[in-house]
C-alpha cells in the first residue's frame, strides 16, 4: 500500500501523553494522507484522509474524499490539489463508490500506517537540556498510546502489531506499565 502524508506547515506536533516527571509523548497536530492506488485489504478506491488530534489527545478524521473518477489512479502529490470536472467522470477500472464498500475501508489500517515514524518523546537530560527523540515503532507502550489516540482497543492493536498472542501483549503491556512507561489503569478503563 503507497501511502503518502503530509503535515500542513505551521502544524507543529500535539503532546499526545505527558509522565509524571515531564517526559512527553509527540505526535502530529494535523496530518492530511492520500492511498492512491486501491488496496484489496484496505480500500477499493483512492482515497484522501484528513486527519486531526482532538481536545481528548484522539486523533478523529476531519476529511474523507473516495475517489472513483476516471482520473483517480493519478499518483504524484495529490494532497492539495482541488478535484477537477475530469475526475468526476466514471472510472472503468474502479468499481462505483457504495455504502457496503465504504464501510469495508480500513481506516484504522491507513492511519497506523501513516503515523507510523511520526511519534517522537520530548524530556530533559541529565544537564537540564530539553531532547527530543523519534519512538520505536515496535515498542509496546507507544503502539498502545497510539491505538488509544486512534480509538482502538490498545491490548489488541499491541498483539497485532508485534504479532503475539494478547495474553503476551498483555504482560508486555503491564511491563511497560510497571517501568512507568504508561500511565497506571484501572481493569476495562480506556
Amino acid at each position: 500500500m503507497d501511502i503518502e502524508t503530509h503535515i500542513p506547515s505551521g502544524c507543529e506536533s500535539a503532546v499526545i501523553w505527558e509522565w509524571p516527571d515531564g517526559k512527553q509523548l509527540l505526535g502530529p497536530q494535523v496530518i492530511e494522507i492520500g492511498l492512491f492506488e486501491p488496496d484489496a485489504d484496505v480500500s477499493p478506491w483512492p482515497l484522501r484522509l484528513g486527519v486531526a488530534l482532538n481536545e481528548d489527545r484522539r486523533y478523529v478524521i476531519t476529511k474523507l474524499e473516495v475517489r472513483a473518477g476516471a482520473t483517480a489512479h493519478r499518483g504524484g502529490s495529490n494532497l492539495t490539489q482541488p478535484l477537477r470536472v475530469t475526475n468526476l467522470m466514471p472510472s472503468t477500472d474502479l468499481p462505483p463508490i457504495t455504502t457496503r464498500g465504504i464501510m469495508q475501508i480500513s481506516l484504522p489500517t491507513i492511519l497506523r500506517r501513516a503515523l507510523k515514524g511520526k511519534f517522537s518523546t520530548r524530556f530533559r537530560d541529565a544537564d537540564g537540556d530539553l531532547v527530543e527523540r523519534v519512538v520505536p515503532d515496535d515498542a509496546p507502550d507507544l503502539i498502545y498510546m497510539r491505538a488509544q489516540a486512534m480509538g482502538e482497543d490498545p491490548t489488541k492493536a499491541v498483539a497485532k502489531e508485534l504479532g503475539i498472542s494478547p495474553g503476551a501483549a498483555a504482560q508486555r503491556i503491564a511491563r511497560a506499565r510497571k517501568q512507568g512507561l504508561l500511565p497506571p489503569t484501572t481493569r476495562g478503563a480506556r
